[in-house]
């Protein structure tokens, strides 16, 4: 995706980080749940008989809240070119 200028990127990074948090506290809501799944089925789902659905899906929130947000960051940088090709000197 190619910005414009920096205000773009800026929002662009901006949803990032709301997506990233949005992602984190849905991730936070499924590791409460799953922890209280694993208390309650200890049978079904946990350490001895493997994980389900509910396990799997809180991690998998997580990792994306973490990914949403490295993106945001990478767009955050400071000194970073908007176009990655070099300027050519003419030499005479």
């Amino acid at each position: 995706m190619k910005f414009q200028n920096n205000q773009e990127r800026r929002i662009v990074a901006g949803g990032l980080f709301v997506l990233s948090s949005s992602l984190a506290a849905l991730g936070a809501a499924l590791s409460a749940m799953a922890l209280d799944h694993m208390a309650f089925a200890a049978s079904l789902c946990g350490p001895l008989a493997g994980h389900c659905l509910v396990c799997f899906a809180a991690v998998g929130t997580l990792a994306a809240a973490v990914a949403a947000g490295l993106a945001g960051a990478s767009l955050f940088r400071p000194g970073r070119r908007l176009s990655r090709v070099k300027a050519r000197s003419r030499s005479a």
